[in-house]
């Protein structure tokens, strides 16, 4: 069981998964459980780095 740090749900690890060795979120019960990224949510983030990246100029 780890929590994903971006869809924020706690989840069965997977093959696929990455969970971190360091980073625990603390529960209320006192309990703690280690951080991670679930599948869906590295997906995500590949699909986001894949866009082209532009800075558009601040306006005045």
């Amino acid at each position: 069981m780890y929590f994903c740090i971006l869809c924020h749900a706690e989840h069965e690890r997977q093959e696929a998964d990455r969970v971190f060795s360091t980073g625990f979120r603390a529960l209320p019960n006192g309990d703690k459980i280690p951080l991670g990224l679930c599948e869906t949510s590295l997906q995500v983030l590949s699909k986001e780095a894949e866009k082209p990246f532009s800075m558009k100029p601040l306006s005045a």
